[in-house]
């Protein structure tokens, strides 16, 4: 049993390892975060010093608990638009109660999105919207609440 754990965690931390290693290119500021892509580390990640105070005066410190609530239920971190994302929701809230964390990892600016009680909220100090990454903005543009029976305008769905 003890071989069958330590192998188990073996593999685990090769994988993770593994993952990392194929997103290459990654630097900046936050670059030793870079291991955590493909993992489901959040606490370390926003452990980080910098990133736990960027991501404190971006939301302010009344909206902390909230955006933690809503990373109870989540995935793994992914690595898009040269942003670790971490992405969840309130438990049994999925769509109408979550949050998407972009850390840039060149400057280790913070950007969220969060989805509460049925309104999205951005939470960025980029003086420009379009300086948003495009999937943040997508984010709150189409929440899982606005599941839409039909494509929208101007859109062809070939079956």
């Amino acid at each position: 049993m003890k071989n069958l754990v330590l192998a188990l965690t073996v593999v685990t931390t090769l994988s993770g390892a593994a993952f990392a290693e194929t997103v290459t290119g990654v630097k900046g500021k936050l670059a030793h975060l870079a291991l955590y892509i493909g993992s489901g580390e959040y606490e370390a990640v926003l452990a980080d010093p910098m990133v736990k105070q960027n991501l404190l005066q971006v939301v302010g410190k009344a909206n902390m608990p909230q955006i933690e609530r809503d990373l109870d239920v989540r995935g793994e971190i992914e690595y898009r638009e040269g942003c670790l994302v971490l992405e969840g929701n309130a438990p049994h809230q999925g769509g109408e109660e979550g949050v998407s964390i972009w850390i840039k990892v060149y400057d280790g600016s913070v950007r969220v999105g969060q989805i509460h009680k049925r309104k999205s909220i951005i939470y960025a100090k980029d003086s420009q919207y379009n300086y948003i990454p495009s999937g943040l903005r997508d984010y709150v543009k189409n929440p899982t609440f606005n599941m839409e029976s039909k494509p929208p305008s101007g859109v062809t769905w070939m079956r």
